[in-house]
Parts: structure tokens; sequence; C-alpha cells
């Protein structure tokens, strides 16, 4: 209620995506080298885009399908390297806090204010912000939680039946 009455003179997404675009300058992902455990991830986009084979090693232990051929797809348009992988994802991050802004923004009643400050807060973390400029798998699976939930909820505000469509989507995923 504090800020109930402040008003923004920037549309909120358009601050978001400036914030983003510093943070993108002060980091500089630019760089042929893996940060952390993403060479392991990186590895199976290799595999696919250069040497034309799905594997998935059994080192990450994990299912990564979905973000193989999501980094395949960005190594495919742009040529394999850390940089486009990362870049991949901080792209995911990016989308992924405008569709947290919406439902943080649709949840507090339209409080413009309130939603963008829980957005900066939340996607400009030291956890955040530092996976969102890896390939590792933390923001693709969190940004498709976010996906999902906003779906989700749009499903219910609205009753579109396309809304749902999208959640079972990025549930998938």
């Amino acid at each position: 209620y504090l800020f109930a009455s402040f008003k923004l003179k920037i549309h909120p997404k358009i601050i978001l995506i400036l914030l983003w675009l510093l943070a993108m300058i002060i980091i500089d992902p630019i760089g042929e080298f893996p940060i952390n455990d993403d060479w392991a991830y990186a590895k199976n986009v290799h595999d696919l885009v250069v040497q034309h084979k799905f594997a998935v090693d059994a080192w990450p232990a994990m299912n990564l399908v979905s973000q193989t051929i999501y980094g395949s797809a960005f190594a495919a348009c742009f040529g394999f390297s850390f940089t486009v992988l990362r870049l991949s994802v901080t792209l995911l991050a990016i989308l992924s806090s405008l569709v947290l802004y919406d439902l943080i923004d649709k949840l507090s009643g339209n409080n413009k204010f309130t939603a963008l400050f829980l957005t900066i807060t939340f996607c400009f973390s030291s956890l955040f912000c530092a996976l969102s400029f890896t390939f590792m798998t933390d923001i693709f699976f969190l940004s498709f939680i976010i996906f999902c939930v906003g779906a989700f909820v749009s499903y219910f505000a609205t009753g579109k039946f396309m809304y749902y469509i999208l959640f079972i989507f990025f549930c998938v995923l």
C-alpha cells in the first residue's frame, strides 16, 4: 500500500529489458569458455550440431532432451559456441522475467510498481542473474516453470483452452 499511488512513466517491461541489457554490458558474457558445469551440457549440443548424433552423456545424469534441442537450434543458426549457448539461456531469462512480471502484476491486483520491484528483486538476485549467463540447466528449468505457472494462471483467469495447452506444452519441455 505504500507505493500504491506510485506511477511509472516508462513501461515496466521496457525497464526490465533495459536492466537486462545493462547486466549484459556489465557481465560481458562473450567468450569461448565454459562456466561451471555448462561444458557437459554444451557437449550434448555439440554432438547434435556437429556430429549429427543425439546422445545424452552419463555425466550430467539427467534427461537433457529439451535443453539439447533448444541449444542446438541456436547453434544451428549462429554456429556452435559457448557464447551462443550462454546467450540462448540469457534470452530465456529475459523472457521469463517478462512473464514473471505479468504473473505478479495479475496476482497483485495490477500494482505495476510492486510487480516490477518483485521481478527485479528475483531476476537480479545473485543466483538467478549469475546463472542466466551460463548454459547450465537451472535457468532453463526455472524459465519453463515460470511459463507453466503463467499459462496456468492465465487459463484460470480467462478460461481460454489455449492457455491450458500452453501449460501442458511447457510442462512437457
